[in-house]
């Protein structure tokens, strides 16, 4: 597992993002990586605690291992959306490069003090830390956020933030929801550019990156994403691809062969993305 720091920060400098995708199992971490490597693009693989409390985390770092071993591209290994603090050290322990502290529902000041130990902790132990700033709406694992309860982060915290806490990357609320969209979303992309005319060095994160349509990825990445999630979006095309597939063949049961068509047909969905995002043949 590699720390994606470096593949963020090149993105950053050339105007792309590297993918984020949230993943459950050894199928669609496979998705990944294998359309990853299609396409000479870095990889993030992300697990909410929910996913690590389904597939449990030895395994999930197992696979990842694995997977870029066998592939030979650079794959991350990201915790995403963690709220305890505990949990996220714990990770970092056994060998952990990326991780998310996930304080956003508390005020200004706990959330600093919450992302300030996570980074802390990750001191001199090449880790790379995420945390989130405003309130981004929607449903995101065991975060269920009103629409009413969003907030757009004020480009001034979010500066602020990244240097009380020394946060690597940081996740701002400017208009994005996690979860399936009810309707299209209305971005406020100039929260970016402020954010990045306050500190042109600092890293900023796309959350809620399921069911915007192109023009809106291109823009948030013009403006100044350089790491973009997505995870509810690839959940359809996998369980599509199974359907389609008993449709064809109602008798055939499998696995080996019914999972593999859901698997080939959620690539497509992954290299759609890793396409728009700009970083394919990057590495």
């Amino acid at each position: 597992m590699i720390n994606p720091l470096p593949y963020i920060k090149r993105a950053n400098d050339h105007g792309y993002a590297i993918p984020h995708f949230n993943i459950h199992n050894l199928d669609n971490m496979r998705a990944a990586v294998e359309s990853a490597k299609k396409l000479g693009s870095p990889v993030i693989l992300a697990a909410t605690p929910k996913t690590i409390a389904f597939s449990g985390l030895e395994c999930l770092i197992a696979i990842a291992n694995s997977l870029e071993k066998i592939h030979n591209i650079p794959v991350a290994f990201h915790l995403d959306h963690h709220t305890d603090v505990d949990s996220i050290m714990k990770g970092i322990d056994m060998g952990i490069k990326s991780v998310m502290i996930d304080a956003s529902k508390h005020d200004f000041e706990k959330n600093v003090e919450m992302t300030k130990k996570i980074v802390d902790y990750a001191k001199g132990k090449d880790v790379c830390v995420e945390a989130e700033i405003g309130i981004i709406g929607g449903v995101e694992d065991n975060i269920n956020v009103a629409e009413e309860d969003a907030r757009y982060s004020v480009p001034e915290d979010v500066v602020k933030f990244a240097k009380l806490t020394g946060v690597d990357l940081v996740a701002p609320s400017f208009g994005t929801a996690h979860g399936i969209y009810k309707k299209k979303p209305i971005l406020k992309t100039e929260i970016l550019t402020e954010i990045k005319k306050l500190d042109s060095s600092l890293l900023l994160v796309l959350h809620g990156g399921s069911g915007l349509d192109d023009e809106q990825f291109i823009e948030s990445i013009q403006k100044g994403v350089s790491k973009v999630n997505i995870g509810t979006e690839l959940k359809k095309p996998m369980v599509d691809g199974i359907r389609n597939f008993w449709k064809e063949k109602p008798n055939e049961y499998d696995p080996r062969f019914y999972v593999q068509a859901g698997v080939d047909n959620l690539k497509k969905t992954i290299e759609q993305k890793i396409n728009l995002l700009g970083s394919s043949f990057t590495v």
